[in-house]
C-alpha cells in the first residue's frame, strides 16, 4: 500500500483517540503516503503529527446539512489522488457509503451493531463496550498485522510558541511554587444536541473551586467562546486572587500547554478531556450518560467519576439517542475534592 487516507468527521477527542491507531499505521507502513481526511473543526490536533503527510480538511456542515453540492466535490478531490486504502473512523453508514464513493478498493471500518458495514470490505463489529482507542487498533489487526494494545498514549504536538505561551503565564503570576489546578466547566456537547447532556451542574463546579480557594490551591480556568456564561458565572461566585480565566483566550493548543503544567486538570467528559490526557495523565473527569470504559483517559493516576450506572444505556453511545433522564446528579463536590492531594 502506498496511498493511506484515513478519514474521520470530528470531534476533537474523538480524532485525538484515533492517533494510537496512526503511529502504529506508520510504524508498518514507514514509506506509504498516509492522509488524513478531517472536518475542519477538529483538524488543529492533527497538526504537526510526524506520522502523517497532509492533513486534508473538510466542512464538517457538508454532512450534518447535506450539502450534497459541496460531498461532490469532496469526493471528485479524493478519487482523484487514487487511494490504495482507505480507513473510516466513525460508525454511520453514510460515512462508509463515501469511501465507497470515493472509488478507494479497500475499504477498513466498523459494522456498528451489524448493520452498518454494506459499503465496507472490512470491517470490525461494534457494539461491545471497550475504549475507543482499541477499537481504532483493532482497525490495524484486519490487516494481519499485530497491533500494540500497551502503545495506546494519544499524540498532540505543541510548538516552541505554544509551550512558550504556558511559561511566560507561571512566570508572569508566579506560579512555580503554587498548586495549580486547570479546570474546564464547559464542553461535553455533540453536534445537534440541544442540552449540555455529558455537563455537571455549573453550581458543582463553583462550589468545587470555592473549595478548592480555600485550600490554596491556584484555578485556571479553560474553555472556548460557548463557555463565557459559565466563566461569568464562575467569577461572579468566586472572588479570590487564586482564580484566573483563560476562556476563550488560547488555542487549542495554548490550552493544552497550559494543561500540562498544572498539577491536576478536571473537566467533563468532554474535548477537553482528551486534549488534557495527551498531555497530563492526571486527569479528574466526571460522566454521566457515557461509559467512562469508552472514553475516559487510560492513565492509572486519572480518576473518572461515574454514578449513573442504574440509568445508564448504550444507546447514546452507539447512536446518540438522548436519554431523557438527568445524569451526574449524585456527583457531589465532595467527591472530585476527595481525589486531590
Amino acid at each position: 500500500m502506498k496511498k493511506i487516507l484515513i478519514f474521520k468527521i470530528g470531534m476533537i477527542g474523538d480524532v485525538l483517540m484515533t492517533t494510537p491507531f496512526v503511529r502504529q499505521l506508520r510504524k508498518n507502513f514507514p514509506n506509504a503516503r498516509i492522509d488524513y481526511l478531517v472536518g475542519s473543526a477538529a483538524s488543529q490536533v492533527l497538526v504537526g503529527n510526524k506520522n502523517l503527510n497532509e492533513v486534508i480538511t473538510f466542512d464538517e456542515n457538508i454532512f450534518f446539512r447535506r450539502k450534497i453540492a459541496k460531498l461532490i466535490g469532496l469526493i471528485t478531490k479524493i478519487r482523484k489522488i487514487k487511494y490504495d486504502i482507505i480507513f473510516v473512523m466513525d460508525k454511520h453508514r453514510a460515512f462508509n457509503l463515501t469511501a465507497f464513493l470515493s472509488g478507494i478498493k479497500t475499504r477498513v471500518g466498523f459494522d456498528r451493531m451489524g448493520k452498518e458495514g454494506i459499503f465496507l470490505t472490512h470491517k470490525i463489529w461494534y457494539e461491545s463496550i471497550r475504549h475507543e482507542i482499541f477499537y481504532y487498533l483493532d482497525l490495524i489487526e484486519i490487516l494481519h498485522i499485530k497491533a500494540d494494545y500497551y502503545d495506546w498514549k494519544m499524540d498532540l504536538s505543541l510548538t516552541k510558541e505554544d509551550n512558550a505561551f504556558a511559561e511566560k503565564l507561571w512566570k508572569d503570576k508566579k506560579l512555580a511554587k503554587r498548586k495549580v489546578i486547570g479546570i474546564a466547566p464547559g464542553g461535553g456537547k455533540n453536534p445537534g444536541e440541544r442540552t449540555e447532556t455529558r455537563n455537571w451542574e455549573l453550581a458543582n463546579f463553583i462550589e468545587l473551586i470555592i473549595q478548592l480557594v480555600k485550600r490554596n490551591f491556584f484555578i485556571i480556568l479553560l474553555g472556548g467562546p460557548s463557555d463565557y456564561q459559565k466563566e461569568k458565572e464562575i467569577l461572579l461566585n468566586v472572588r479570590s486572587k487564586n482564580i484566573m480565566s483563560l476562556v476563550g483566550k488560547t488555542s487549542i493548543k495554548e490550552s493544552a500547554a497550559v494543561i500540562k503544567k498544572c498539577r491536576y486538570f478536571i473537566c467533563n467528559d468532554s474535548g477537553p478531556m482528551h486534549i488534557a490526557a495527551a498531555v497530563n495523565k492526571h486527569i479528574i473527569s466526571v460522566f454521566g450518560p457515557t461509559n467512562p470504559e469508552r472514553k475516559a483517559p487510560l492513565w492509572k493516576e486519572s480518576t473518572a467519576i461515574w454514578k449513573d450506572q442504574d440509568i445508564y444505556k448504550d444507546s447514546y453511545e452507539l447512536y446518540g439517542k438522548i436519554n431523557k433522564k438527568r445524569f451526574m446528579e449524585k456527583i457531589k463536590p465532595e467527591d472530585v475534592l476527595a481525589k486531590i492531594k
